[in-house]
């Protein structure tokens, strides 16, 4: 997936704004099936879409999968498809945005559902923004995180730690970005991760010789998102979501 770097949009920090934050919820879905995440994120937008529920933060860790996005070639995969059963990793189309990625457990995926008009920036704007909220978490640990013009996604060094691949519908986002924490890296030798040729990725705990709390991590993450998109952010329960859902 390549794209133009856009302009940096203009950061919009809460310290000193929180009058001005706009409410959004955070829900964590934690270790579950993909595609039982992928319809519970469907309700969500649509809900969204028809002025049901706020603007919404779905987290989840999944068990291990493969998903092709609206570019995805076959070719990337670097074994037959049937042998992944062995593998038990499961191989799914997505409607999100790039090409083949895999998600497994110590993966944090992040889906913000946002209505992007209200929001006043572009696709192409959004995206960057995504980057950058992975760039500051990574900060957190000492890291330094980077654009590689061209190609979307966040790196260190010539390594992607983080994934980026979104959907738009009646401008409402869906899908978001993903960050390697305590993953097995191992199952993306069995594909081109994102159509990228002779590049490798990698994790936070490969980067730091040691696990991170995933908690920790978590709240790293619900703090850049705040900083980066002015948000005042409320925790709910997935079952709270379903409630609002039944009962909005």
């Amino acid at each position: 997936m390549r794209r133009k770097m856009p302009a940096v949009p203009q950061d919009r920090e809460r310290e000193g704004r929180e009058k001005d934050a706009c409410f959004c919820l955070w829900v964590d879905l934690g270790l579950s099936d993909y595609e039982e995440d992928f319809l519970f994120q469907e309700r969500v937008v649509e809900a969204r879409v028809g002025e049901r529920l706020p603007d919404t933060i779905i987290l989840q860790e999944n068990y291990p999968v493969l998903t092709m996005g609206r570019s995805a070639e076959s070719c990337h995969l670097l074994i037959p498809a049937r042998l992944f059963q062995g593998e038990c990793i499961s191989l799914l189309d997505v409607n999100r945005g790039g090409e083949i990625t895999y998600h497994g457990p110590g993966q944090l995926i992040i889906s913000p559902i946002f209505k992007l008009k209200e929001r006043g920036f572009n696709a192409h704007g959004y995206l960057h923004l995504l980057e950058e909220v992975t760039i500051r978490t990574l900060k957190s640990y000492g890291i330094e995180g980077q654009r590689i013009e061209g190609l979307r996604g966040v790196w260190v060094g010539e390594k992607k730690v983080a994934a980026v691949g979104i959907a738009i519908r009646r401008w409402t986002t869906f899908h978001g970005f993903c960050l390697n924490a305590n993953m097995d890296l191992r199952p993306f030798s069995y594909i081109i991760p994102c159509g990228i040729r002779h590049k490798k990725v990698t994790s936070l705990q490969e980067l730091l010789g040691q696990d991170v709390d995933m908690d920790q991590l978590k709240e790293q993450v619900r703090d850049s998102m705040a900083a980066v998109f002015g948000l005042e952010i409320a925790p709910v329960s997935r079952e709270g979501i379903e409630d609002l859902l039944r009962h909005p």
